[in-house]
């Protein structure tokens, strides 16, 4: 008859043995997770932040065809609002409010509508461009950030010359 001596305990792990790779394997797998999630919300935070940056970017095409197509222009006393006349009467309003930027049309058809075309925003100013001699208007835009301490300032210029010359 055989008798077994410390092989039979080199073959098989201890109770404390088996905590100790449970106690890995959670740490492991709570880290992963703790990235993989951190990275989810990264990726949402880009997502979210480009989705604004392009409806900024197609919301100064807007602007930039209206005062193509306004007759006159006239900016309001505090810079924050402007006001396009159209040949056929229209007028168009945009101004800041509230922290949002809001397109106001005046038309014979529809009426008074409003809609708010850009939401954040920290400043907005409509001037004269150039200064010295003005022929067009700059839209100056700047967009509000969560952090302040943001690595890139969200500031954009659109500028536009209207059609009749817009004095």
């Amino acid at each position: 008859m055989k008798t077994y001596t410390g092989n039979l305990r080199r073959r098989h792990m201890t109770l404390v043995e088996v905590l100790v790779y449970m106690s890995l394997v959670a740490l492991v797998s709570g880290l992963a997770i703790r990235i993989f999630f951190g990275g989810m919300d990264a990726a949402a935070t880009v997502r979210s932040s480009s989705e604004r940056v392009l409806n900024t970017f197609r919301q100064g095409d807007r602007w930039r065809e209206d005062i193509q197509k306004a007759k006159r222009v006239e900016a309001g006393q505090d810079r924050t609002a402007l006001r396009l006349v159209k040949d056929n009467g229209d007028i168009i309003h945009y101004r800041l409010q509230e922290h949002d930027l809001h397109r106001i049309r005046h038309d014979s058809e529809n009426g008074r509508t409003a809609t708010v075309v850009v939401k954040k925003v920290q400043n907005c100013r409509f001037t004269p461009f150039p200064a010295d001699n003005p022929r067009g208007w700059k839209m100056a835009l700047e967009l509000q950030t969560k952090q302040d301490k943001s690595k890139i300032d969200p500031l954009f210029d659109f500028i536009a010359v209207p059609q009749q010359g817009g004095e």
